[in-house]
């Protein structure tokens, strides 16, 4: 029995109940009581009542409250719904999917052919003034194009260079000398 001070719950909610700040558990359907001082001081304890997951006893009550069991609805006939909707949804988009898939072939075979037409069309070049057009063909390689004024006709370079001929092979007097100027 408990003492005086002494607080008694109910567990409401299905399975054990923890109250972790007091290391006590409340299984559903069960009377469970809890000291005075521990209760006191127990946060935890306080929200799962204000939250009624356990429900608190008074000094008059001998017998625990009725509970039932949670209720579900019936999950099933809402998520038959929501699968045939999704299943529509899907089924459109598929559809739209195949129809662009088609129109990107079709694109595709036509680019191909066009390329095809293009690489194999003979190739007319065009001259203003009055000589006559010319065609050439694939074959041939493309001319250079070098122009006649890449440099100015007036500019003229000149570089001067110094001559020394050695007189002697002698890598000793060739050393002295180049001691010499580098004085």
């Amino acid at each position: 029995m408990s003492s005086t001070g002494d607080i008694t719950v109910f567990g409401m909610t299905v399975g054990l109940h923890m109250i972790e700040d007091i290391a006590t558990g409340v299984p559903h359907g069960m009377v469970v009581s809890i000291p005075a001082e521990m209760a006191l001081r127990s946060k935890d304890l306080w929200r799962a009542i204000s939250q009624k997951q356990i429900f608190r006893l008074t000094s008059g009550s001998l017998q625990a409250p009725m509970v039932l069991p949670p209720t579900a609805a019936d999950p099933v006939p809402k998520l038959i719904d929501e699968n045939q909707q999704l299943q529509a949804a899907l089924s459109a988009q598929q559809t739209q999917n195949a129809e662009v898939m088609t129109q990107l072939r079709a694109q595709a075979d036509a680019i191909r052919a066009l390329t095809e037409t293009l690489a194999n069309a003979p190739r007319t070049v065009v001259v203003q003034g009055n000589a006559a057009p010319h065609t050439a063909h694939s074959a041939a390689p493309a001319p250079t194009f070098i122009p006649s004024t890449i440099k100015p006709e007036s500019a003229e370079v000149r570089i001067e260079t110094r001559v020394e001929e050695a007189e002697g092979a002698d890598i000793g007097s060739n050393r002295d000398k180049l001691r010499r100027l580098r004085q």
